[in-house]
């Protein structure tokens, strides 16, 4: 991935590698990364709602455009649209990033095997405890 790929800070499934990886996606480096105003939902897919009391954890990584033209490309994640962010990296720097949302149209459990992948990245990339709780509280 080179330097010229966008930034995009993932919160949802791609913040586990494997799924990244699924879609071709091996970020060269990855950095913990906190999007502050907005709060995670995940009903039945995650996407975030503005809520300036809360913050959301995911990973900052470059992606080459191709890259995220198939990642985004599926029936199952049309709804999501790019909006640019700004995200405190692990470092305490403000990134400008590219980050996908979605409007929550319906309002379901989401899927444990969903949920797994998110919770497990969470755990894996050293996430608070009380934000795993938060993603947790999403299980039907």
């Amino acid at each position: 991935m080179g330097d010229r790929d966008p930034v995009v800070f993932f919160y949802g499934s791609f913040i586990n590698l494997g799924v990244l990886k699924e879609y071709d996606i091996v970020p060269d480096a990855v950095d913990v990364g906190t999007l502050k105003g907005f709060d995670i939902s995940v009903a039945p897919l995650a996407t975030l709602v503005p809520n300036p009391e809360r913050s959301v954890y995911g990973i900052i990584v470059r992606v080459p455009h191709e890259k995220l033209e198939r990642l985004y490309g599926g029936n199952w994640v049309k709804a999501y649209a790019p909006e640019a962010v700004l995200v405190e990296s692990s470092r305490g720097e403000s990134v400008p990033a590219l980050c996908w949302i979605a409007p929550i149209k319906q309002v379901e459990a989401a899927k444990g095997a969903y949920l797994d992948k998110i919770v497990k990245a969470s755990r894996k990339h050293g996430f608070p405890s009380t934000y795993i709780d938060r993603l947790e509280e999403f299980r039907g």
